[in-house]
């Protein structure tokens, strides 16, 4: 079973949530007779103030996961995702059986941890809740960008400090480099290189000075995805270098 998982921070209701969806699992689904979805919900006994899971849930879903996924995959079931949100952690099964054989399996599953769950089984023959739960474009650029000022504030960084800020976008082929590049400076940017791989590949290199707040950095990155997209290249991300914090 080949499996590709991606973390994203998502919002329900208004509220954040964590989801992780295994973005390979739809090539496996397509081949396996496992045409109910069944849902499997634990509530968090210490979550922190935003509904996300505190230290003492952690180890307990983790745990937990791992049993239902064993249990499951023994009766030809598939986990493709969780989401933690609101105080709660759902897991999302496909499943072969019926509801009478996966809501008892879940039952004793519970009775050995000392946990009630929640189940819920729906029938979903074509995989519409697994394609509806994969991260969108944006879920997944905003997600990045976070975890790109987490880990630089972890290192100390002072995000307020403006400093340069470069983007690397891939084309097939120069012709392409050179209109986007054309569209970069139009936006404020300064190309700062172009390098051409084997095979003819070219990555545009480009840089604003700014300071890196989630806010106009998620703005920057939307914008340059959508026309890069539009010419043909793919995005390869951004990186700065550390400003720490000034003493006094």
């Amino acid at each position: 079973m080949h499996c590709e998982w991606e973390t994203c921070f998502v919002e329900i209701a208004g509220k954040p949530a964590i989801l992780r969806c295994d973005t390979a699992a739809g090539r496996e689904l397509a081949q396996i007779d496992a045409p109910n979805l069944l849902q499997v919900q634990l509530e968090l006994e210490g979550p922190d103030a935003d509904g996300l899971p505190g230290p003492q849930d952690r180890e307990r879903v983790r745990d937990l996961g791992r049993e239902l996924r064993e249990w499951l995959a023994a009766v030809g079931g598939r986990l493709v995702a969780e989401l933690t949100g609101n105080g709660l952690h759902s897991w999302f099964f496909y499943v072969p059986c019926g509801w009478l054989e996966g809501a008892n399996l879940v039952h004793r599953i519970g009775l050995r941890r000392g946990v009630s769950l929640g189940v819920e089984m729906r029938p979903d023959a074509r995989h519409k809740v697994y394609e509806a739960l994969l991260p969108t474009e944006n879920e997944t650029r905003r997600t990045r960008n976070l975890q790109a000022l987490s880990a630089l504030m972890e290192r100390g960084d002072d995000l307020r400090q403006p400093r340069p800020v470069e983007h690397a976008v891939r084309f097939d082929n120069r012709t392409q480099a050179v209109a986007f590049a054309d569209w970069a400076r139009r936006q404020g940017y300064v190309v700062v290189g172009m390098q051409t791989l084997d095979g003819g590949a070219v990555v545009l290199q480009f840089q604003r000075v700014m300071a890196p707040e989630m806010a106009r950095l998620d703005a920057d990155t939307a914008g340059i995805m959508a026309a890069a997209r539009q010419l043909g290249g793919v995005y390869q991300g951004w990186q700065t270098e550390v400003r720490l914090a000034q003493a006094g």
